[in-house]
């Protein structure tokens, strides 16, 4: 099974924090929703980290490929503006540019 490599990126330590692994994009989305919103850092300065994918992880053989650079996803804050409801779509779409 493959699981893909994500970190958050902040933009004031100007570094990448320690890579997670999800099973889809949402689950991802998900789980930097909820780990914002309980880090005090990032809910008060959403606009300060974006989410970026560092490529995938195949739980069977052990092996990771990454891609040449991290991919843009999106940032917190507009996850934050539009994780209710429909407005996931929005930040799913930011992805696929």
């Amino acid at each position: 099974m493959n699981k893909f490599i994500y970190t958050v990126y902040d933009e004031k330590a100007l570094q990448f924090n320690t890579p997670f692994f999800s099973e889809s994009h949402d689950a991802a989305t998900r789980a930097v929703h909820h780990a914002s919103e309980n880090d005090p850092l990032v809910s008060k300065y959403p606009a300060d980290f974006s989410v970026f994918k560092l490529g995938t992880y195949d739980t069977d053989t052990g092996v990771m490929s990454t891609f040449e650079s991290p991919k843009y996803c999106y940032s917190v804050l507009t996850l934050f503006a539009n994780y209710e409801g429909e407005g996931r779509e929005a930040v799913q779409d930011q992805e696929n540019r």
